[in-house]
């Protein structure tokens, strides 16, 4: 799926729950620029500068009882290495990580189960399951169908 269908069908997705998507104004250039200076280990991809340009940081079914909605895709400011995460979340050292290096960390889950990494050097994203499984979810329009599957009623 590309980014402009992925973005209208989430604008146009009315929910009976009242749940809602929301969308951070867009980045500007200036924010992205200073990231990459302030992180010179991490080379943004293009695409993911692109859907940043188009909403910096967004909430999937958001509602009272889960403000972080079924996904939040995180703001640009609040993007950080995966490894600092994980180490976090699940109690490891760095000898004990298995993702590359060069993953961010750009989105997480309303239960913390999983988050949503970014492999910088070769642009795909990844469901990182806290209990250890790492799923590579391919290039921005892979993850964009697998983000519509995951939000799909069940």
């Amino acid at each position: 799926m590309e980014l402009p269908e992925f973005v209208r069908l989430l604008q146009e997705d009315q929910r009976d729950d009242g749940a809602e998507n929301l969308f951070e104004p867009p980045a500007a250039e200036t924010e992205i620029e200073e990231w990459e200076e302030e992180h010179p280990e991490f080379t943004l991809p293009d695409t993911y500068k692109e859907l940043l340009r188009m909403a910096n940081g967004f909430t999937i079914h958001a509602s009272s009882e889960s403000p972080n909605g079924r996904l939040r895709l995180l703001p640009l400011a609040e993007v950080k290495p995966l490894a600092d995460q994980v180490m976090e979340i699940c109690g490891l050292d760095e000898e004990d990580l298995t993702d590359p290096p060069a993953c961010l960390m750009v989105g997480e889950d309303q239960d913390t189960q999983w988050c949503l990494g970014l492999d910088t050097e070769t642009g795909h994203y990844l469901e990182v399951d806290y209990t250890g499984v790492t799923t590579d979810l391919g290039t921005l329009p892979s993850m964009l169908d697998w983000v519509m599957q995951k939000i799909q009623p069940q």
